[in-house]
């Protein structure tokens, strides 16, 4: 990861340019940030990440995050640099990785499934409520019973 003082603002000229690169996995345009250094490169930033992708996705190579243009991914030599690793890194990591996230929710929801549904915590919860409020009714009129089939109420 770079010093922070690699980021002060004095760095920096005042251009900047917006780059997009097309995200097959959200179908959607995203957008990064290229600031021109003093020495003439370029650093390019990304802010369209959530805090969880952010974390997994730099775990192991921890980058600067900035308030307002997002994370630092690379430094270039020029613009056009800047928009053929930007658009390699939307492929290579990030759909990757939202590519790999899918299959592991898509995984959990198969186990969780897989599991005895009366086993279920929340289906547990809806039974019991379901009893609770059966008693109630039978304790408030004990001679009547609630037919769902009917939707009627009939005497016992």
């Amino acid at each position: 990861m770079q010093g922070h003082s690699y980021f002060y603002h004095n760095q920096y000229t005042e251009k900047h340019v917006h780059i997009q690169a097309y995200e097959m996995r959200a179908k959607k345009w995203v957008e990064a940030t290229l600031l021109q250094r003093r020495d003439q490169s370029w650093d390019v930033f990304f802010d369209e990440l959530s805090v969880s992708e952010f974390k997994s996705i730099f775990k192991d190579n921890p980058t600067y995050d900035d308030d307002f243009l997002g994370a630092f991914l690379f430094n270039v030599h020029d613009v056009e640099e800047g928009k053929k690793k930007f658009e390699e890194w939307i492929r290579e990591i990030l759909s990757a990785h939202r590519e790999q996230e899918k299959i592991d929710l898509t995984s959990l929801f198969r186990l969780s499934n897989n599991r005895e549904q009366k086993r279920s915590p929340l289906r547990v919860a809806v039974q019991n409520k379901k009893e609770q409020e059966e008693k109630g009714f039978e304790q408030l009129f004990p001679r009547l019973q609630f037919s769902e089939t009917q939707n009627e109420l009939k005497a016992k």
